[in-house]
Formats: structure tokens, sequence, C-alpha cells
């Protein structure tokens, strides 16, 4: 069995003078995934690790040069364009589908039966989370997406961070504040069936193709495996951090 782990970076070390070093912590999180992986899964065969990264102004490029030469599975790709060169939130979008495809792409000409595409500034602090993941869409043949609940980090449980990309299979939206999404709060099942999801998401390759982001980035990937027939979920048991507003204070210093 084979996972593809998809990444974009950018300025992933360094944040307005402040030494963030995402790209370590990344791949200290993805090591400890495959470690998981590889005790529970005798057929896991490990990550290949795909990281587009372009224009950065600090080492991202450096250090993640540096993991790639002591892992022949890290593949470095310069995206085509970059992503935080538009200001407008549709644009932006936009402009991410076209560097997540190109990514994509690439990582769609190696072999492998899943794709995990997680955001490389997402903190995850249980070794397990793809491991869970992978046991929804193990057992439901038409399960095609499932992903985790996302927060911002030091206000945890009360700042929900992908409203973007978070869409329920009954059209509700996601929001910031509590009480998030109504679905999250009244359903007493694990697994929510979502329309769409984003920024961390475990996919099966059979109902993904080239270029399968649209120009609503996770929205029209997830749409687009809607249209082959796959079900996507959120579970509610899996939580992941997103270390935004830690961020901010940071810069507010």
């Amino acid at each position: 069995m084979k996972i593809n782990v998809c990444s974009l970076f950018r300025d992933s070390q360094h944040w307005y003078g402040h030494d963030i070093k995402q790209v370590d912590r990344y791949f200290n999180q993805i090591y400890k995934q495959e470690a998981f992986l590889k005790k529970q899964i005798p057929t896991f065969q490990g990550f290949n690790i795909f990281a587009g990264e372009k224009d950065s102004k600090d080492d991202t490029r450096k250090v993640l040069e540096r993991y790639q030469k002591n892992d022949h599975k890290i593949h470095i790709f310069d995206t085509q364009s970059s992503s935080s060169e538009v200001e407008s939130t549709y644009k932006r979008v936009n402009n991410i589908a076209g560097v997540a495809n190109s990514l994509l792409n690439k990582s769609l000409e190696n072999e492998s039966d899943y794709t995990l595409w997680i955001e490389s500034d997402l903190i995850i602090e249980r070794d397990d989370l793809v491991f869970e993941l992978y046991k929804k869409l193990k057992v439901e043949e038409s399960s095609a997406i499932v992903a985790p609940i996302i927060w911002s980090n030091t206000s945890r449980k009360s700042f929900f961070y992908d409203t973007w990309g978070f869409v329920c299979e009954n059209e509700t939206v996601w929001r910031n504040a509590y009480p998030f999404n109504i679905n999250y709060i009244l359903s007493n099942y694990r697994y929510l069936d979502m329309k769409s999801v984003g920024s961390c998401v475990l996919a099966k390759n059979s109902f993904i193709s080239k270029d399968h982001f649209g120009t609503d980035a996770f929205r029209d990937f997830c749409k687009n495996t809607k249209n082959k027939g796959g079900k996507i979920f959120c579970d509610k048991h899996l939580e992941i951090y997103h270390p935004s507003d830690h961020y901010i204070n940071k810069r507010q210093i």
C-alpha cells in the first residue's frame, strides 16, 4: 500500500522576523505518521512526499533540500505561481488551485493508492491521524475522502479554521465561532457527511485524476470526486490545529 503526500511551502522557516521552523515540524510530524502506519499495516511501503515551493524569501528551499538528501522519497518542485501574490479571496483561491494542480499532477505520475494533501503549517498532535483516516476509506468502497476537524491553535476549540473548504452535505456552511456548524453540534455520529472539506484530506486515488482542483480549489476537488461516485466525510473524533492566531499574536509583539 502506497500513500503520496502533497504539501506547499513558502516562507516556512521565518515569519516577520520570528523563527518558526515549519519545515522541521512538518517532517517530524510526517515521519511519526509514517512510522505508526508501518507498525499497523504490513503492506505499507512508506510515503512519497511531493513538496511544492517557490519564491521563499527565507531558507525554506535550503531546508527542504537538506531533508531530501537523506530521503530519496522526497521530491521538490517549483510551483507554477505563487499563491500569495494576489489579494482578493476569489483570486487567491483560484491561484491556489492552479498551484495545487501542478503539484498533484506530479504526484499522480507516481503510482499510489492514496493521496494525503496537507497544508505544511498544520499541527498534528496524534501519531495515528493518517491511520485513522485510512481506516474509514478502507472499510467502505465508496468512501473517497475523509478529513479531520481543524481548529486554530492557541484558542483550540473556540475558533474553527477552514470555513472556506468545509461545507456539509445538506449545504450548511461552517463558521469560525461557536456553534461552528449545527451538524457538528447535534450529530451523535463520528462521521459527518460532507459536500466538501479542505486543508488536510486523505483521498482514495481511484476517485481523483489530473487537474482535480477546479477554480474553487478544494470545493471543486470534492465536487469532482463526488461526480465520480465518491463519498466525503469529516471525522469528528480527529482534530488538528492551524497556528494562525499564534502567528498573529507574535506579529503584534
